[in-house]
């Protein structure tokens, strides 16, 4: 059958609507890269953070330019909390032999690390409410779910409440907003309350798409004041996120295409961000408080972004199971392309061009500029990160380089091109049209 005329004219304007519409992007940008699946990330200052990977817990004392590993973690890492620069705790546990090794704690800044708890559960989120005053979503083998609380920056820790029905899966968030008042949120989408620390809770409210069934399941939640709150979850492609500005009474929530949220952080009652994995975009920020988001480009990685922690308006880290530490100073501000392209981390050493033409129709030209001897790479990849070609390999010597780029079997689409050497690295964007 044939595509009519009108038909393809309104591809071509669709595509280009969202080439233009994408190029809209914000400075997060790949900072570093561990080999191996990294589930959390927290900061104390600009300098100073931990990761949690699968095989180390890593830390950082340079803002994230190089990390060391520290205490073997030998599992799934789900909770991780840097207090200061010397008390900071984690726990995990191995997904294959359903073995815990409790929370591990060091007081001198990971030199030494000692388990303060052996017990049975699993633990998916802390919340401190000051240094000493901590909160923990504690679950069994069963998925269900408990909460556990310290009194001594973590050293030890007691439960004092295991009844969250008619929730039958685990808690998968906290978020206090004083040493009473608290919520919680169930993978099964239960929101519960607090007024007494923590001793007893009421269910609150079921953010369900459904009366007849649960639909999307819930992550995290993050409350900033009695009254301004949020929820996220999602699947693959589906992201929720629901709002409160009455303290939890009441809730409205979007449900759009997207990644499948893991995270949550609001600085105040406007200013706030959410992450998700495996579909773009996997990160979102908003300036009205969750009425509108817009999307953060920038993240080339098939499984998008598992933690997330932003230390200021400005400041921010991010990683996946892929391995890549993701960095921001500017908060994820969108700002608009210029002619020749996006900036490069290191204009006055190395740069990426714009393609020339772009759009185009099968063959397009790569400029870009080597001002030092390096070993180089330019890849294409599609829109959802994966990799589709390797253009350059190879040590090249300093000068002004341009490669053609035959895109005879792509079909038409956004498409992204990356230039890397150590120590550097620039993505561009091109569309083909066909």
């Amino acid at each position: 059958m044939r595509k009519s005329k009108y038909f393809k004219i309104n591809i071509v304007t669709f595509i280009l609507f969202l080439f233009f519409h994408v190029n809209l992007h914000s400075q997060w940008l790949e900072q570093n890269y561990l080999n191996t699946e990294l589930w959390r990330v927290s900061f104390v200052n600009d300098t100073t953070g931990w990761i949690l990977g699968n095989n180390y817990i890593y830390k950082t004392t340079d803002g994230g330019d190089s990390w060391v590993p520290q205490d073997t973690s030998n599992g799934l890492g789900y909770a991780l909390c840097a207090l200061n620069d010397a008390v900071v705790i984690y726990a995990n546990w191995s997904f294959y032999d359903d073995y815990s090794p409790g929370i591990r704690r060091t007081t001198d800044g990971g030199l030494t690390w000692h388990t303060t708890d052996s017990s049975s559960y699993y633990y998916t989120d802390f919340e401190f409410v000051n240094d000493s005053v901590g909160y923990a979503a504690a679950n069994n083998s069963n998925y269900n779910g408990a909460i556990r609380k310290t009194v001594d920056f973590g050293k030890t820790w007691h439960t004092i409440a295991d009844d969250f029905r008619p929730s039958e899966w685990e808690i998968t968030g906290l978020s206090f907003i004083d040493e009473l008042n608290g919520l919680a949120v169930t993978y099964d989408a239960y929101i519960f309350k607090t007024s007494d620390g923590g001793v007893t809770w009421t269910l609150q409210d079921s953010i369900r798409q459904s009366e007849v069934s649960w639909e999307l399941p819930l992550r995290d939640i993050q409350f900033v004041s009695s009254d301004s709150g949020w929820v996220v979850g999602g699947i693959t492609g589906q992201m929720i996120v629901a709002r409160t500005v009455d303290g939890g009474e009441s809730w409205s929530y979007i449900v759009k295409p997207g990644a499948s949220l893991r995270q949550v952080v609001f600085l105040n009652s406007k200013l706030g961000w959410v992450a998700g994995t495996w579909y773009q975009p996997n990160i979102l920020r908003t300036t009205d408080g969750g009425v509108s988001w817009i999307e953060q480009t920038g993240i080339i990685s098939s499984s998008g972004i598992e933690s997330f922690y932003i230390l200021n308006e400005n400041l921010g880290w991010a990683v996946n199971w892929d391995g890549y530490i993701y960095k921001t100073t500017n908060g994820g501000v969108v700002s608009v392309e210029n002619h020749r392209g996006i900036e490069s981390v290191q204009p006055d050493k190395f740069t990426l061009l714009q393609n020339y033409p772009n759009p185009f129709n099968i063959e397009t030209v790569i400029p870009y500029h080597i001002s030092n001897s390096a070993i180089v790479t330019l890849k294409i990849f599609d829109l959802r990160g994966n990799e589709i070609k390797t253009l350059i390999n190879e040590k090249l010597e300093p000068g002004e380089y341009n490669i053609k780029f035959n895109a005879k079997e792509l079909p038409s689409g956004l498409y992204f091109y990356r230039l890397k050497t150590e120590g550097f690295f620039q993505t561009n964007k091109f569309i083909l049209i066909k």
